[in-house]
């Protein structure tokens, strides 16, 4: 999982326009900012609350993306706000939805004592928990349901342990 420093008030965001005849480039580079944690609120336009100069410019030069690509320091989007930037560029409202869904079915599923509902319910957080951005709470929704399924998550793996009672 990436590393979440403490939000602070700039942003790093990318905005490139690569050519069509360099198409692989311009997939790599999506990919590559997708794997440092950047978030997409609109085509080519990628945003982070990290501080992430360095790995930028070292994968621009690598790549030799510099004629196409700018990387910029803001502190603001004009037109939204930061939390807009972010429930945009993640879709947070939609994974808090998912987060919401497993939690509403986990006491069900608690109950049913079934090992292979709770193994399913597992499956399903880690798939849900690997796409989460681990945002600061500065950018979260404020009902976000994020930690509260990691915690039952730990919750069920502890009781599903060789010590534990199922």
């Amino acid at each position: 999982k990436k590393v979440v420093e403490k939000m602070r008030p700039v942003m790093t965001v990318v905005t490139y326009d690569v050519p069509e005849p360099k198409k692989s480039d311009r997939e790599y580079l999506r990919g590559k900012l997708k794997d440092l944690g950047f978030g997409c609120p609109q085509d080519s336009l990628y945003v982070c609350p990290l501080h992430l100069e360095r790995p930028l410019s070292q994968l621009i030069e690598s790549e030799e993306l510099g004629d196409y690509v700018w990387v910029i320091s803001a502190t603001r989007i004009l037109g939204l706000d930061n939390r807009d930037v972010a429930a945009k560029a993640w879709n947070l409202g939609h994974m808090n939805e998912l987060y919401t869904t497993l939690l509403e079915i986990l006491p069900k599923i608690k109950t049913s004592r079934n090992k292979n509902l709770v193994s399913e319910w597992q499956e399903y957080f880690l798939a849900l928990d690997n796409a989460d951005p681990y945002l600061p709470r500065e950018l979260q929704p404020d009902d976000w349901q994020g930690e509260i399924c990691k915690k039952e998550f730990f919750k069920l793996n502890n009781k599903n342990s060789p010590s534990g009672p199922y």
